[in-house]
């Protein structure tokens, strides 16, 4: 078995052929352009003028975790960065620029005024670097509320993004972003030898979000999900791989038990899109929850999918109950250029107290991916891996985990905690992770089987292993696994509606 796992391993790692460079991810910067150490209301928690948790006490100079992001932490954040790795390949900006204040507290032009501001920060730090931008929900006002058709936001933010820089979005990638806030680009890794392709999908996953009313009813906002088809057809004919760039995530919220973040169709919708497109997507990159977590499946043919959740600049403690704050995080992926597999994060904090109380900022390597998970990579056969690995007992992964969840802020998890945390990261459908709450100790099976999938046509997927049997059985093994398929699926009724109070043992903490 040893020597198995060890040719696995390096299979694995010599598939590597390509030089593996580095890219950045920033998101969730949420701006609070009011927050000031001193003056304001000491009973009003709105624009954050002062710590929340004691009037008497004046906010700190790179923010509070009551607070969202005053300019010093969002300018150090790009300084860390560049400080770190000036010279990525490119840089992944996953939106949510404004505050959390209320709609009353913000304009269009305030909105517009958040962005343009970070977009400059970051070309002053980063003026040689390639930028993929998407709009988050707090990058619209009101917040949320993001027509599938032109508006003046889209309009702005476009030129801004367009004019930023030859290495932001060129005309057609423009064009198409000031009418959906969508876009396709294509980027060609630099080398001496041959480099794989990616085409970056930065879409508008807030037309999937439930904040947003203008979508709910409509069966492809701005024909986003059909023009994401045939993005990966043409991916496909010329040879690209694909990374899914978005703000607002699928599946549900790991820090809060029941959260989900998308329409219930658009779930379903946007999980069998990556189902189905395994083969091309060789990174999805998310954001939004402010965490730092990750979501697997299983696509067609049984390959492994996985989705990056990076942490937010922002430490601001959500109105959720029992969320809780983080310290801020940026993120460092490797990629593999011959292949644009994603091979390892690096990941970079900022401990917000000791900053605060230092008056200087020190933005610390929080965790390797590879060496503090015991993983050969980050992909997805890899990554499914590890989040089995949760599920045992003793094993302290989880618990590493868990502190990294919300930046070194939480260490505590309790077994409810623990089971809504791995039925949130391997069970990306509703339905599947209603049950998995109801039978956590069977959600490999429940989420990820290994025993069936799809094919492009919808069809049930049978294993190579499983023709041959048919094939030499005849007609009467194909009678057998009729009837055991009809039996499973009679009993999987049976258990599908959730059961929120099931006596069922939870997750060991």
């Amino acid at each position: 078995m040893l020597a198995f796992t060890f040719i696995v391993l390096f299979l694995r790692v010599s598939t590597a052929q390509g030089e593996i460079r580095s890219f950045w991810q920033v998101t969730d910067f949420h701006h609070d352009p009011n927050y000031t150490k001193i003056g304001g209301d000491p009973n009003d928690r709105k624009m954050c003028h002062r710590d929340a948790s004691d009037p008497n006490r004046t906010l700190g100079t790179f923010g509070s975790y009551h607070c969202d992001a005053p300019w010093t932490l969002v300018e150090h954040a790009i300084a860390g960065m560049a400080k770190i790795e000036q010279n990525p390949d490119f840089i992944l900006w996953t939106g949510d620029d404004g505050p959390h204040v209320p709609t009353s507290e913000l304009s269009t032009p305030k909105v517009l005024r958040i962005i343009s501001d970070i977009t400059r920060a970051l070309l002053r730090y980063f003026p040689d670097t390639t930028f993929f931008p998407v709009l988050g929900n707090h990058d619209y006002y009101p917040k949320g509320a993001m027509p599938p058709e032109p508006n003046t936001i889209y309009e702005h933010v476009g030129s801004y993004w367009s004019n930023s820089s030859s290495r932001w979005l060129g005309d057609e990638e423009t064009a198409l972003f000031q009418k959906y806030g969508y876009y396709s680009s294509v980027y060609t890794p630099p080398g001496d030898t041959k480099t794989q392709p990616i085409r970056m999908l930065g879409l508008n996953t807030v037309y999937y979000y439930t904040q947003d009313k203008l979508t709910g009813n409509l069966p492809d906002p701005a024909g986003q999900f059909s023009w994401m088809e045939n993005e990966c057809k043409t991916a496909r004919a010329n040879g690209e791989k694909i990374f899914v760039i978005g703000h607002v995530p699928p599946g549900m919220f790991e820090r809060s038990r029941n959260t989900s973040w998308f329409y219930p169709q658009f779930n379903k919708k946007f999980l069998e899109f990556l189902k189905n497109n395994v083969d091309v997507i060789s990174g999805n990159f998310f954001a939004h929850e402010h965490s730092d977590t990750f979501k697997v499946f299983r696509g067609k043919n049984l390959s492994a999918g996985v989705l990056f959740l990076a942490p937010a600049v922002t430490p601001w403690n959500t109105s959720l109950p029992g969320v809780g704050p983080n310290n801020p995080g940026i993120r460092l992926y490797d990629y593999d250029t011959a292949t644009g597999r994603v091979v390892n994060i690096r990941q970079y904090w900022l401990n917000l107290t000791e900053a605060n109380s230092r008056n200087e900022t020190d933005w610390t390597l929080e965790y390797r991916a590879t060496k503090r998970y015991g993983v050969p990579d980050v992909g997805g056969a890899s990554m499914i891996e590890l989040a089995e690995r949760f599920l045992k007992k003793g094993d302290s992964t989880f618990d590493a985990y868990y502190g990294f969840n919300s930046v070194s802020y939480d260490f505590s998890c309790d077994a409810k905690c623990k089971t809504t945390q791995v039925c949130s990261i391997m069970c990306v459908d509703y339905d599947e992770y209603y049950r998995c709450l109801n039978y956590p100790v069977n959600v490999t099976s429940i989420c990820l089987p290994e025993t069936k999938n799809k094919d492009n046509d919808g069809g049930v997927f049978i294993p190579l292993y499983g023709k041959i049997l048919i094939g030499v059985g005849g007609g009467a093994v194909v009678i057998a696994i009729v009837l055991m398929i009809v039996a499973c699926r009679k009993k999987k009724s049976k258990e599908r509606s959730p059961k929120p109070d099931s006596t069922e043992p939870l997750l060991d903490p």
